[in-house]
């Protein structure tokens, strides 16, 4: 089978690593909607219509859907995909977009960190990334991370709600010490595993396709280091 994922841009490869972990031999096309980077900022009508399209696309090209975007995720009325969906944790911080914050229904109220720049900021090291094959540059936002989540020490559960975020869970836990950190991916997986099974005896193919320009070869840099757990 061939699997679809949709993202505004290299969150999604996130999840593609897990996906690729648990169900080794299928196809994966991976859509990086980067020309509507950053998505988390869009009004609800925009970001449907900028989702369906991604979603469009993937049906045309792919047997099932994932939505490996936690904004996109929390729209509603969109067509039958997967979904990464952050969870609901009792007492925990949650960081996520201001989309993603805004559409949450949780039953009490949340704990949650102002980081609206933050995806934006991990697209912007991962360019650096890849120009100086080097991953020490997600270092370089201890700072802002330092400063965001400075009150909420005492703190052990965090929910990661932004894919963009799971490439600062080495940063967090310097910060913030020992925490439980949660991202929804092990619920996708389960959702998954009713459709997929690993396919034995072939390797798969990845393809990456993009709505504005092509960086091909920054997101299989990056697939890699993280599929070999350098990330």
């Amino acid at each position: 089978m061939t699997i679809g994922i949709f993202d505004s841009g290299i969150g999604g490869l996130t999840t593609l690593k897990l996906i690729l972990d648990k169900f080794s031999g299928n196809d994966a096309l991976y859509f990086a909607d980067n020309a509507h980077h950053p998505l988390g900022v869009k009004s609800d009508e925009e970001l449907t219509m900028i989702v369906k399209s991604g979603i469009n696309f993937l049906k045309d090209n792919s047997d099932i859907v994932v939505l490996a975007c936690n904004t996109a995720s929390t729209l509603k009325n969109l067509p039958d995909v997967k979904r990464l969906v952050p969870p609901y944790v009792d007492g925990a911080l949650v960081l996520a977009t201001e989309g993603t914050l805004r559409r949450l229904s949780f039953d009490s109220p949340i704990k949650c960190a102002h980081t609206p720049e933050l995806a934006t900021l991990v697209e912007e090291a991962a360019d650096l990334c890849y120009e100086q094959k080097s991953t020490k540059y997600f270092d370089y936002l201890k700072g802002y991370l330092e400063l965001k989540l400075s009150k909420f020490k005492n703190l052990r559960d965090i929910v990661l709600g932004c894919s963009h975020y799971l490439y600062l869970k080495r940063q967090i836990v310097d910060i913030l010490g020992e925490v439980n950190l949660f991202d929804g991916n092990e619920k996708l997986l389960g959702d998954l595993s009713k459709t997929l099974s690993p396919v034995t005896g072939r390797l798969g193919k990845i393809s990456f396709a993009f709505s504005g320009k092509n960086e091909s070869k920054k997101y299989a840099y990056l697939l890699t280091k993280l599929l070999n757990d350098e990330i």
